[in-house]
């Protein structure tokens, strides 16, 4: 259970991890809309846009639809790091007091930033496997990359939540 202490509101200057992690997300960022621009013109006109299990396309729609992906993951990586800017009102799993603030609020605009970054990862797969499915490069659609950006999403979680829990 989170119980906030809003009186306890801490600045921290960005380390070079900090940055490196919000360059890299953004570079990432950029690099699927870049994607978009080089593959648009050779999608065919109906595009797959979902895949079962065995990767196989079961949903189709015009080549528009792909245009969602990377304006999903620049939303979601701007979103996020703009909430990165006020870790006083983020939920954490330990009491936030005067004497762990600096830890707790660096190790969740960390965590916040590993997501951020793997979330725009994991759009750019999705988008880049989407058009490799399009222009027929591939038949399917890869699971297992699918399988291990999802597990990429929940490492920054588990290994933050117990260096909370370490550092109450």
């Amino acid at each position: 259970m989170s119980i906030m202490n809003t009186s306890s509101r801490v600045t921290f200057p960005l380390s070079i991890y900090d940055r490196v992690l919000e360059f890299a997300g953004l570079a990432i960022v950029f690099a699927n809309w870049i994607l978009i621009a080089v593959t648009y013109s050779k999608l065919p006109e109906t595009v797959p846009v979902h895949f079962d299990a065995a990767g196989e396309a079961n949903g189709f729609g015009t080549k528009n639809i792909i245009l969602m992906l990377p304006a999903i993951a620049t939303g979601i990586f701007l979103l996020m790091t703009a909430l990165i800017r006020f870790p006083h009102i983020m939920n954490y799993p330990v009491r936030i007091t005067d004497e762990n603030a600096f830890v707790q609020y660096r190790l969740m605009t960390r965590m916040s930033r590993c997501i951020a970054f793997t979330i725009a990862l994991f759009f750019g797969y999705i988008e880049l496997q989407s058009i490799r499915v399009a222009l027929g490069r591939v038949e399917r659609f890869g699971a297992i990359g699918s399988i291990i950006m999802t597990a990429l999403i929940f490492i920054p979680v588990i290994y933050y939540r117990v260096k909370a829990y370490r550092n109450k």
